[in-house]
């Protein structure tokens, strides 16, 4: 068993963005990692996050795995509703561009297509309550990340944690906040247990 805990910990593997209804278009948002609703121009946000050197093998079997958000703030009203979704590479870049994002996220967020995501997806619905400085932990989201390995080996890994379809209730403020990978202490961690190849042959 092979146990990894990671942060993001650059902002080119950290690009937050939310739909602009005042403008008819997507922009990024700058240091913090947001869910849900802002207010009536600043809806759907989310973001996607770049892990890196994971090294897992192609076909490893993945037992568990999970991201961690430290709160940036004390967020209540609901309800926050949510999408965790794969990039189907195992050597996804850094972001670069709203643009770049776009054609990677897929259609939920005004890309082209959805042929570079993975069909597991995870909800991370009715997002509780969170407290400043506090770590709040998603949901298991190890079928994305098996969905990835069956296909290549994970050299590095981007998840994507939004509310592009904006499913969240349409009402200001009723979002979660967390810390971007600017503030690197505080960058939101991915942790995942899995078992390779080689570690089955030595189980015989």
């Amino acid at each position: 068993m092979t146990i990894l805990n990671l942060q993001a910990s650059a902002t080119e593997d950290d690009l937050s963005i939310h739909y602009y209804s005042g403008e008819s278009s997507w922009v990024a948002n700058v240091n913090f990692h947001y869910i849900g609703h802002i207010t009536g121009n600043s809806i759907k946000h989310g973001g996607g996050l770049r892990f890196l050197n994971l090294n897992i093998p192609k076909e490893s079997v993945i037992s568990t795995a999970y991201l961690t958000f430290k709160s940036a703030g004390n967020y209540s009203l609901t309800t926050v509703n949510s999408r965790i979704i794969g990039e189907l590479t195992g050597t996804p870049s850094a972001f670069s561009t709203v643009a770049n994002y776009q054609g990677r996220r897929g259609t939920d967020c005004g890309g082209a297509n959805n042929n570079y995501i993975t069909t597991a997806k995870v909800a991370w619905d009715n997002i509780g309550a969170w407290t400043t400085n506090t770590e709040y932990q998603s949901p298991e989201i190890k079928t994305i990340i098996q969905e990835i390995v069956d296909t290549s080996s994970i050299q590095n890994l981007v998840l994507f944690v939004d509310d592009h379809e904006g499913r969240s209730t349409a009402v200001d403020t009723t979002s979660r906040i967390a810390y971007g990978a600017y503030y690197t202490s505080n960058a939101p961690k991915l942790h995942i247990e899995y078992i390779s190849t080689s570690d089955f042959l030595q189980l015989f």
